[in-house]
C-alpha cells in the first residue's frame, strides 16, 4: 500500500522525523498508527508500564506528575518514550486537553525504526535528554544522569 505524499510531508514536519528521507518516512508510516483521541483521553498514566509512545500531530495535552501540572505538550512533541526506552514505569500522566491526532509507536515498532533509520536514535536521545534537563531544573532537589548502555537508557538519581 503506497503512502500518500501529503502524509509523508506531514510526517516530515514532525521535528523527530525532519531529517528523514522519503523512504524512511514511508517506513515510519508503515510502522506507526495514526489515531484521533477525544478530550480527556489518558495517553499515559504515571506509575504504569509503557508499551507505546506518542508523537502529537495536532492538539494539546496536559502533563502531570504526582498530581501537579508540569507541562503542556503540543504538535511535534513526543510523550511516553522514556518508559518505552527504559522499561521503567511511566513518570507522568498525560491527558488530552483538546482532541488529539497522534502517531503511536509500540516498543517493537520503535526498535525497528531505530535499527533502520540512521540518525533517528540521536534525535530521540536529544528529545529525552532535553526533557530530563528541563525536569531537573523544575525539581531542584534531584539530579538525574542518563547512562546509555547496551541499547537501554538507565537513569540514576544523584543526591
Amino acid at each position: 500500500m503506497a503512502i500518500r505524499d501529503g502524509y509523508l510531508r506531514h510526517l516530515a514536519s514532525v521535528p523527530l522525523f525532519s531529517n528523514c528521507t522519503k523512504s524512511q518516512l514511508q517506513e515510519i508510516g508503515k510502522v506507526a498508527d495514526e489515531l484521533v483521541l477525544p478530550v480527556g483521553k489518558v495517553l499515559a498514566c504515571q506509575g504504569e508500564v509503557g508499551f507505546e509512545m506518542f508523537i502529537l500531530l495536532d492538539g494539546t495535552a496536559g502533563v502531570t506528575r504526582d498530581g501537579e501540572h508540569v507541562a503542556t505538550v503540543t504538535a511535534g512533541d513526543v510523550v511516553g518514550e522514556l518508559a518505552v526506552l527504559s522499561g521503567h514505569p511511566r513518570n507522568a500522566t498525560v491527558v488530552a486537553e483538546t482532541e488529539l491526532r497522534v502517531l503511536v509507536l509500540t516498543h517493537r515498532g520503535l526498535n525497528q525504526l531505530l535499527d533502520d533509520i540512521p540518525g533517528l536514535a540521536k534525535h530521540l536521545l536529544y528529545e529525552v535528554t532535553t526533557r530530563i534537563v528541563d525536569g531537573n531544573r523544575r525539581d531542584q532537589g534531584v539530579v538525574q544522569i542518563v547512562d546509555v548502555n547496551v541499547g537501554f537508557l538507565h537513569f540514576h538519581n544523584l543526591s
